[in-house]
């Protein structure tokens, strides 16, 4: 079940980049092409991008790969693994705040309307960042409790550090 949430998790990542890269061509046919500007091509390829970058940041906790943290930790001694849970702490303390940030946006959003597209909430955009780093901070907590238990975090980039 596991292994089908993060197929899921990739494949929706990878939707709303081909999703972001047809808008963005739609944009450019409509405005130089067709002479015709589309605001909401605009407003729908920020949020798209906006909300790639979120979920991007799940995958990269799913897979260990935010530059600065692993580059950190892989400093610090391999037998330091208090290291290791102190820096995903921190992670996973920066990951939480921001899901709890992006549930106080959708409150104070409410049904506050997008400028071009009258049906899309803002409210729609705080809920995808909050998912998002709720994603980030449930892959940061498992990883965590790899390591207490004795085990590596599970992730591709490990898998490849072995071979």
């Amino acid at each position: 079940m596991w292994n089908k949430f993060n197929r899921g998790l990739d494949i929706l990542a990878t939707a709303m980049y081909w999703a972001l890269c047809l808008i963005v061509f739609l944009q450019v046919v409509c405005r130089f092409v067709l002479r015709i500007p589309s605001p909401w091509t605009e407003e729908i390829a920020r949020y798209l991008l906006v909300e790639i970058t979120f979920l991007g940041s799940a995958i990269a906790a799913r897979e260990e790969s935010h530059l600065v943290a692993m580059d950190l930790w892989k400093r610090v001694p391999s037998a330091s693994v208090p290291a290791g849970i102190v820096i995903r702490g921190a992670a996973l303390y920066f990951t939480w705040a921001m899901f709890r940030g992006g549930v106080n946006m959708m409150e104070i959003a409410g049904t506050e309307t997008a400028t071009s597209l009258l049906w899309l909430r803002m409210s729609y955009i705080y809920g995808g960042m909050a998912a998002s780093f709720f994603v980030a901070s449930l892959y940061t907590l498992i990883n965590i409790l790899r390591i207490l238990v004795g085990h590596r975090p599970h992730t591709p980039r490990a898998e490849e550090e072995r071979l």
